[in-house]
């Protein structure tokens, strides 16, 4: 695959630095303008905040895979904000674009197929994929990492791709189950030839991953108390958040949640365009034989991730699968229009219009990342005005205080030292008052910060300093408490 940009025709020269640009101008813009939206990014840089003081706290990654904790650790004390993460993420999104253009070109068995400069389009342009390029989170390294994975893997470089894999498999859940794929594949390939080569194959992809997360398993096991403890608790976790922001939904599997990201979201993505992906089967699984096998491991595994309620059911989940759906969908609308030619050669209309469909259906999709980007501008432009008043606010406070909160989001956006930050879990229970109470014996001042609605339980411990004004999305109010010397 050799990435030279005078092999191409120019007008897809042209397609591909326009597109690059556009996307690159309207994530400045965002990031420019918008806080990151995400909150669990901003959990995300104060869990790496933490390593680059103890790089050794297994613990602290949670339920979260730790691969992206110690980028960002290694980032921070490179003296990189949480601002140049986002602009970091933003260029990567369009450079694994770009790779991806030129993996689909170098493995089209036709050369003159349009397949890699529609994908192209659709997936750098893909609206929750765009979106969250401007964001801290870490989907979009997670999707860099599963297409050098595939590059390699369908270049042979089976030891190459292994490590790709084996960086992915500490980053998020779905790629063991690419892991899983692979081997079942590869397996099967050899009961049906009985040529050791597959074997070999087998292992050479699998082995230094599997060791890498049976690694990480015992790393945990005396934080977990159990092997691959941390896995339990995401289910607990789910269901724990389920129960707060959805009372009414339950953990009884529905046969229709299995469709969520199969169907409903890449829809709402997509809209008419869906209908391309299933025509495009057939010609990713001869061309992009393990894109497509990563991109099914995937959402085989979101779906029944979503079934089992093991995620939320989040829009950003769907992003490591959106590569698949826009090769699917690029290769069903060549294969559409290939076949109007040819049932039709005779006729006037509809040759014609299978010669614009590419046009047409690129038009259409590019209208639906307009609507999504307005919506996702408007919805996200206020940012957390709660969060931020009380960053504010904190910057107010003597540098000797210590400050306990469980929203990361405050600490991040108050620019304050970590250090000054005491990351005792308040749960407003005895156990967190006389954790306050000795602090305060230690410190001339001590600040907490919880939820309005949570304040009862504190009400007793200390003296009101500042409310926030009400969040109108959340419809939340923070609070920040001195804590006294004795209980009152």
């Amino acid at each position: 695959m050799k990435l030279k940009f005078h092999t191409l025709p120019p007008y897809v020269t042209i397609t591909l630095i326009v597109f690059s640009a556009l996307v690159l101008t309207y994530g400045f813009i965002f990031i420019a303008n918008i806080i990151d939206f995400d909150t669990d990014a901003y959990a995300h840089y104060i869990i790496a905040k933490e390593l680059v003081i103890n790089p050794f706290n297994f613990g602290i990654n949670w339920v979260w895979l730790p691969l992206y904790h110690y980028l960002l650790a290694f980032a921070i004390k490179l003296h990189l904000s949480f601002e140049n993460i986002r602009v970091f993420n933003l260029l990567i999104w369009v450079v694994l674009n770009i790779v991806l253009f030129y993996y689909l070109r170098s493995q089209a068995q036709n050369k003159l197929s349009y397949i890699p400069l529609i994908s192209f389009i659709f997936s750098i342009s893909f609206p929750i994929g765009m979106v969250y390029a401007t964001s801290a989170q870490y989907e979009t390294f997670f999707v860099l990492l599963l297409i050098l994975f595939i590059v390699f893997a369908e270049r042979q470089k089976y030891f190459l791709s292994s490590v790709f894999l084996s960086m992915a498999v500490l980053t998020r859940y779905e790629a063991w189950f690419v892991l899983i794929i692979s081997a079942v594949y590869f397996l099967i390939k050899y009961v049906r030839s009985r040529q050791v080569i597959y074997l070999k194959q087998v292992v050479s992809i699998t082995f230094l991953p599997s060791v890498v997360i049976l690694g990480w398993a015992f790393l945990r096991l005396p934080y977990d108390g159990r092997f691959f403890g941390f896995i339990f608790e995401t289910k607990e976790f789910v269901s724990g958040a389920l129960g707060k922001l959805h009372p009414s939904v339950s953990d009884t599997i529905k046969w229709y949640d299995f469709f969520y990201y199969m169907l409903y979201i890449p829809f709402l993505m997509m809209t008419i365009n869906l209908v391309f992906v299933f025509f495009g089967i057939k010609r990713v699984w001869k061309e992009y034989r393990f894109l497509f096998l990563t991109g099914i491991a995937v959402i085989l595994f979101i779906s029944l991730s979503y079934v089992i309620k093991t995620n939320l059911g989040l829009f950003r989940h769907f992003i490591p699968a959106l590569i698949i759906y826009s090769v699917l969908g690029g290769a069903g609308i060549e294969e559409v229009s290939l076949f109007l030619k040819r049932k039709f050669s005779g006729t006037y209309f509809i040759p014609k219009f299978a010669n614009y469909m590419v046009v047409i259906f690129v038009v259409i999709q590019l209208s639906v990342v307009l609507y999504w980007g307005y919506i996702w501008t408007q919805t996200y432009k206020e940012g957390f005005p709660d969060k931020e008043e009380i960053a504010d606010f904190l910057k107010t406070l003597p540098a000797s205080s210590k400050i306990l909160t469980n929203d990361a989001v405050v600490k991040v956006l108050s620019g304050l030292p970590y250090e000054q930050f005491d990351n005792y879990w308040l749960s407003g229970d005895e156990k967190t008052f006389s954790y306050l109470y000795e602090l305060k014996k230690q410190k001339s001042e001590v600040y907490i910060i919880v939820p309005f609605e949570e304040l009862i339980p504190y009400s007793n411990i200390g003296n009101i300093k500042k409310i926030s004004r009400e969040n109108p999305k959340t419809h939340q109010k923070l609070t920040v408490l001195e804590i006294w010397n004795e209980k009152k």
